[in-house]
């Protein structure tokens, strides 16, 4: 019945950003010019890029998981370098 804050991280960026992302791209095709949400889509993209390390990839501080009717726990240790990189990919479309 709270909020807690927490950090940002690149695994909980990616997922509102490729949504946004996607809407961006169509919003384009339709109107010939960006959408509100592109500053905030340039923010992710700055912060996501700045995460990446000098070997290309990201590390994340926090473990991120999915616990699925008690059966599952995953660890994503890969997950959010290949999402950026992914996400990368439908950025260039943007441009």
């Amino acid at each position: 019945k709270s909020f807690v804050r927490a950090e940002s991280s690149a695994g909980l960026t990616v997922w509102p950003l490729l949504a946004l992302m996607r809407y961006e791209i169509e919003y384009q095709k339709i109107h010939k010019s960006a959408s509100e949400f592109r500053p905030s889509i340039e923010r992710a993209m700055i912060y996501l890029i700045g995460k990446i390390d000098d070997k290309g990839r990201i590390q994340e501080k926090s473990f991120a998981g999915v616990m699925v009717k008690g059966l599952w726990l995953i660890n994503y240790e890969l997950g959010p370098s290949q999402v950026v990189l992914s996400i990368m990919k439908e950025y260039e479309e943007l441009k």
